[in-house]
């Protein structure tokens, strides 16, 4: 304290070969989705000695990969990333040797260690409720562009009700996952001469469009 003196974490990283930080890179920090995500990664992180250093991508892959570099040369430990590359871009990138997990992952990425949600069942089972209980035979789905493999899972599980339950699928309204691309595609999807009667629209910001 008399000395106010600091431990250089540089040399302590040198010494223990560990910066105890892990990079994490999101496409959207501003989206509450992200944000409780990184949230619920900085605990887990915390529980382990660990600091996170957040990253957002905005989306834009120029400067996913930018970040992904920059990260790698400050030596994190390691590296969380929700990618909004292709995979054959996402494989282009040259990593360094430190461990990397793809997360809020919709399928398995061939060749890395992947988390996230089934979005295929996810979708089947929302769009089969809305069919067996709500008695909805036109269910209109609004879809941001992704990174996912086309049909993105989302949809595939969407076509899988409408499949099981021998109905037609309803309307597919592409837009940008934004609250402005939500708004967008219902009114796109308001202006059609026999309007479906539900929406299933597939993230919360594309919902929160919709309804306003």
């Amino acid at each position: 304290e008399i000395l106010k003196y600091r431990p250089n974490v540089n040399a302590r990283a040198l010494k223990k070969g560990s910066t105890e930080m892990l990079g994490v890179v999101l496409p959207d920090i501003t989206n509450l989705f992200f944000a409780e995500y990184a949230r619920a990664l900085e605990v887990a992180a915390a529980a382990h000695g660990y600091v996170l250093v957040v990253a957002t991508s905005d989306t834009n892959e120029a400067q996913e990969r930018r970040i992904i570099s920059d990260l790698a040369n400050r030596h994190v430990d390691g590296l969380l990333i929700s990618t909004v590359l292709p995979p054959s871009g996402f494989r282009a990138i040259t990593f360094p040797d430190r461990p990397t997990v793809l997360i809020n992952c919709s399928t398995p990425w061939a060749g890395y260690t992947a988390v996230g949600p089934d979005s295929r069942e996810g979708a089947r089972a929302l769009v089969d409720h809305l069919i067996t209980v709500h008695g909805h035979q036109s269910i209109a789905l609004i879809i941001g562009e992704s990174s996912e493999p086309v049909p993105e899972p989302r949809e595939k599980g969407w076509s899988d009700a409408f499949q099981a339950h021998k109905l037609p699928p309803g309307p597919i309204f592409p837009t940008s996952f934004s609250r402005e691309g939500g708004y967008e595609a219902a009114v796109r999807l308001l202006n059609l001469p026999t309007r479906p009667s539900a929406i299933f629209a597939a993230s919360d910001q594309l919902s929160t469009g919709t309804l306003k």
